[in-house]
């Protein structure tokens, strides 16, 4: 047994527990191993028939099994619809006494993080992005800022702040930037690689949302994870990739400085709440600030 964090206090991970609720609904599991964890629950790996067949089982508490529920419905949705994501192994969630389980097959391959993989990465969110918006689609809230109290910003964050996002936020809403089916966390680390192209993940904040979102918050990503002399030419690739399958229009070209500063800040606020996680809260507003100043600025056709 282990516990797992979350966003408002624990929960405990019981594998045994786990391990016996799959056994009514599937033959011969074992194995089951921790893979990740999160804010919101975990990831775990685990066998099927005799070894082999490796599955990846979401774990959440099972207060948060409406929203697991939602994923899996979104999941269902963009699997059948061609996109490359993990297919469902069940077609159900599974309960135990106090988590709720999604099941899927396990996907090999690394983080979306190289110059190397972000044209596929592009081509993979362009696919989404065209696809017919369901009408069970929840609504997406604009880089999540409606979630959090407005116009808060804490004190040590002002002076690295070179406008207020707030109104940023505000000027935006009047720029006509499309909307659509949005993945509505489109980070590196929710996206694998390997010869044969990218596969998305995580589609728990999927929703009708502005697209030029899921576009930034990828550049944000990619600039945090490489050194300067990389950051533009992931970013490139990215939106080189993306216009191959669906133009990207004038509004989101314009905008994307302002969307991935917005995106930073978002983070930066989230992390700054998680100071527990370790992870810094300045390096999103940085690259964010990097973008606005036009210290990190893109070129290409599409542009």
């Amino acid at each position: 047994m282990s516990v797992c964090p979350r966003s408002q206090g624990l929960f405990t991970l019981d594998i045994e527990e786990i391990t016996a609720a799959l056994r009514t609904v599937m033959f011969n599991v074992r194995g089951l191993m921790p893979l990740a964890e999160g804010g919101h629950g975990a990831v775990l790996r685990v066998h099927r028939n005799g070894g082999g067949d490796a599955l990846v089982v979401k774990v959440v508490p099972v207060d948060d099994r409406l929203a697991l529920e939602y994923e899996l419905q979104c999941l269902t949705y963009v699997r059948q619809a061609g996109i490359h994501s993990p297919a469902p192994a069940l077609p159900d969630v599974v309960f135990t006494g106090s988590c709720a389980c999604m099941v899927m097959g396990y996907v090999e391959g690394h983080e979306a993080r190289t110059v190397g993989d972000a044209a596929a990465v592009g081509r993979e969110l362009a696919r989404l992005h065209a696809l017919p918006l369901p009408v069970f689609a929840a609504q997406g809230s604009f880089m999540g800022l409606p979630l959090l109290a407005q116009g808060i910003v804490p004190t040590e964050m002002k002076t690295l702040l070179p406008c207020d996002p707030w109104e940023m936020a505000g000027q935006l809403a009047s720029e006509n930037l499309a909307i659509g089916l949005s993945h509505g966390d489109f980070m590196p680390s929710n996206i694998l690689t390997d010869h044969s192209g990218a596969t998305l993940l995580d589609f728990g904040n999927m929703g009708r949302d502005c697209f030029g979102a899921d576009v930034a918050r990828y550049c944000l990503g990619g600039c945090l994870a490489h050194q300067i002399t990389n950051e533009t030419l992931l970013c490139e690739s990215f939106l080189g990739g993306y216009s191959t399958i669906k133009p990207l229009d004038s509004p989101l070209v314009r905008c994307l400085p302002k969307l991935v500063y917005l995106a930073g800040f978002r983070i930066a606020l989230w992390r700054y709440s998680h100071r527990e996680s370790g992870l810094s809260w300045r390096d999103p507003l940085r690259v964010g600030a990097a973008w606005l100043t036009g210290d990190i600025h893109v070129r290409g056709s599409w542009s």
